[in-house]
């Protein structure tokens, strides 16, 4: 059996934002998403590259750990471990067969679904192309390389893809106190829409 290396630390400390992300991820996922870790927590890990840096990277969770952060989260456990390992991120909190482990089941598969928007534009820059990052690991992995291919991303492409990009807009709204500020971000979220609260 191996030793695994297990870390608890500050969330802000423990992970670092890939800047590079793929995915722009949809409001309607990132409201469903930040519903569900402020209703019954996280249940998902999210997965980091590690090697050779004090502070791991994420490549798959970013726009958990961000909403994580929006939600209250203060702690990150950081389980290191090699690509032959498995990680069961175990709930000792809940039990199976509980409304609340099928809820977040369910919702763990349609928050993806619900989530994902690939940055074409990015994808094409490290895609596409003899002297692109992924083009060796895209020539020898021809189940990669259609998965790709199947997020709009063509051998030889170099531009992105025709994309509608939703209207944003902000607004204020006032709220007699902290108690109805709360109760209206909830019905936001629910309702799948990005918002914060500014106290003043």
């Amino acid at each position: 059996m191996t030793d695994v290396k297990v870390e608890v630390l500050p969330i802000e400390q423990g992970a670092t934002p890939d800047l590079g992300n793929v995915n722009k991820h949809t409001q309607r996922g990132s409201g469903l998403l930040e519903n569900e870790l402020r209703k019954r927590g996280a249940f998902r890990s999210i997965a980091s590259a590690g090697k050779d840096t004090e502070t791991p990277v994420v490549y798959a969770g970013n726009l958990t750990l961000e909403k994580a952060i929006d939600a209250g989260f203060t702690e990150i456990v950081n389980v290191h471990v090699r690509g032959d390992q498995l990680v069961n991120v175990v709930r000792d909190d809940l039990a199976p067969g509980s409304a609340e482990a099928i809820a977040l089941g369910i919702s763990d598969n349609e928050i993806g679904k619900q989530s994902y928007s690939p940055d074409i534009d990015l994808l094409a820059a490290l895609a596409a192309g003899d002297n692109a990052v992924l083009s060796a690991l895209r020539a020898e992995d021809k189940v990669f390389s259609s998965m790709v291919e199947g997020m709009g991303l063509k051998e030889g492409d170099n531009t992105g893809g025709n994309e509608v990009i939703p209207e944003q807009f902000a607004i204020m709204i006032i709220c007699e106190n902290e108690q109805a500020q709360t109760q209206l971000l909830e019905r936001f979220i629910e309702e799948g829409l990005q918002c914060r609260a500014l106290i003043s």
